[in-house]
């Protein structure tokens, strides 16, 4: 619990006479995600050209690790991702975070594979997009 802690995957609600204070969201995201941390392969390092692959964390950056598979990812790595995360988690990336840090055409496909529902967006916000406004 306290590598979690320390490493930045599992956030606490406070500390309380030493003890740690947890959110149950937190605990439930926690059980979904992998349970054993083995790095991401060396041989992904064309998709994180800002990162090196020997300090990712598979479980604390599971966000950057799926956008960059699921948008620009070869056979092989979207392989080890279906392999890495459970269906949950790539969903709820994908409900969560997707539309905002994958490609539009990359995000419609991969919502239809996982049945994922994003929120829907405004009309005016999807006008601003076109001149580079927020998501």
């Amino acid at each position: 619990m306290y590598r979690y802690i320390q490493d930045g995957i599992l956030n606490p609600y406070g500390k309380f006479l030493g003890d740690w204070l947890l959110k149950p969201e937190e605990v439930i995201r926690l059980e979904r995600l992998p349970r054993w941390v083995k790095k991401v392969p060396w041989r992904f390092q064309v998709l994180f050209p800002e990162y090196s692959t020997k300090e990712l964390n598979p479980c604390r950056d599971y966000t950057i690790i799926l956008s960059r598979i699921l948008d620009r990812g070869t056979r092989e790595e979207v392989r080890w991702a279906f392999e890495r995360y459970p269906r949950e988690v790539i969903t709820e990336f994908l409900e969560r975070d997707g539309m905002r840090t994958i490609s539009p055409r990359a995000f419609r496909f991969w919502s239809l594979y996982f049945g994922a529902n994003p929120p829907v967006t405004t009309f005016w916000r999807l006008k601003g997009r076109q001149w580079g406004g927020a998501p």
